[in-house]
């Protein structure tokens, strides 16, 4: 039997390409980044001639998950809040590659706009306690850390000397976005 092969279509109009996307832009929740496009006979042309679209969000997918950061400041108990909302957790990067890929995102994030440092899935209750990942998991700390229960054979990114709990109440995990390094930091 034969066949025909399916046709290629080509939308006839008189657009311009895209111009690139311009700098984020604007106050708190309404952040945006735009872009536009000239039409070279008028009437000729269907659509808009300016996109606009939130910054608010970098979104990634990665071994079938969905990782999704935010610019808004929220303290972690506020986080975690917000991550159960939408039907998921704080991320939790329990190995390398995890870590590597939060971290792509974290600079992109970075360079656009806000801080240096995200809240990811870590915890504990008090100095004397465990990291715990918010599903509940241990995380793994490095042998030198004073107190605390030490877990070497899990893995961990800490950079440096941490957690250090320098203020006395550093609880809650962060991720530096220069280095993918993970810092204890106060959850308020």
């Amino acid at each position: 039997m034969w066949s025909h092969p399916k046709p290629t279509c080509v939308e006839h109009n008189e657009w311009d390409e895209w111009s690139t996307w311009s700098k984020c832009k604007g106050r708190c929740n309404s952040v945006q980044e735009r872009r536009q496009r000239t039409c070279r006979v008028p009437g000729r042309c269907p659509g808009t001639n300016i996109q606009r679209r939130s910054c608010s969000t970098t979104t990634m997918n990665f071994r079938g998950i969905t990782y999704t950061m935010f610019e808004n400041r929220k303290n972690f108990n506020n986080a975690k809040l917000h991550c159960e909302s939408i039907n998921g957790t704080l991320a939790m990067p329990k190995n390398a590659d995890i870590t590597e890929k939060i971290t792509e995102m974290a600079q992109t994030k970075n360079n656009k706009v806000y801080r240096n440092q995200f809240y990811f899935g870590l915890h504990k209750q008090n100095l004397r306690e465990p990291w715990l990942w918010v599903d509940g998991t241990r995380a793994g700390t490095p042998l030198s850390i004073r107190g605390g229960t030490r877990n070497n054979d899990l893995y961990h990114n800490w950079k440096g000397v941490e957690p250090n709990n320098a203020r006395g109440d550093e609880f809650c995990g962060s991720l530096f976005a220069s280095s993918g390094g993970w810092n204890d930091i106060y959850c308020d």
